[in-house]
């Protein structure tokens, strides 16, 4: 008769052959995965922020009633992008997490910080990006609108607003991957 841990091993083992499941010596290089997701995802932000916003208002883009429409899908797809870079960036730092044996301070830190990250993503892609979309339709055929809808100034603060959350968030989880985090499971693997 197997001992608990050997019955347990044996049959770990039967569903990795069977499934082809890597073992930790075959898993991803989330030392490195995680430090270029937040750095593209930055980036991206500040380009989409920075660069592609303002161009569009400067064209005068803001005055053509299909602003809205071509804004939700720039924002969305920006958006789903955003949850998937989250997603990767948090699955990252539980498979270190569990790869070191445990939760330090720092990744409890980092952790912390990866799902405020994904909660500021889903506020944006769930709630924010489709209400100001919504906002800023026309749906009157024969009335032309005239400037922002109501509530627009509020929910530009309320992006602004998460959006330097985001930022900020984001940099002191790099500074953190960077640091320490990354570097202990650099010496476990």
């Amino acid at each position: 008769m197997l001992h608990s841990a050997e019955a347990n091993t044996l049959m770990l083992n039967q569903l990795q052959n069977r499934f082809h499941v890597p073992s930790d010596r075959a898993s991803l290089p989330w030392s490195q995965i995680i430090p270029l997701c937040l750095a593209c995802w930055v980036g991206g932000s500040l380009v989409l922020d920075f660069v592609v916003m303002p161009s569009l208002m400067e064209a005068g883009m803001m005055d053509s009633p299909n602003f809205a429409a071509a804004g939700f899908m720039t924002f969305e797809r920006f958006n789903h992008l955003e949850l998937i870079t989250a997603a990767a960036t948090l699955t990252g730092i539980l498979a270190i997490s569990k790869r070191n044996h445990g939760f330090g301070s720092v990744t409890r830190r980092a952790t912390i910080l990866a799902c405020i990250l994904l909660g500021i993503t889903a506020i944006y892609t769930y709630i924010l990006t489709p209400q100001m979309s919504a906002l800023g339709l026309n749906l009157s055929l024969t009335e032309v609108s005239a400037g922002l809808p109501v509530g627009m100034n509020a929910m530009h603060l309320s992006y602004w607003g998460l959006e330097a959350v985001k930022l900020i968030v984001a940099c002191w989880l790099l500074h953190l991957c960077d640091r320490r985090f990354v570097r202990s499971d650099s010496v476990a693997s």
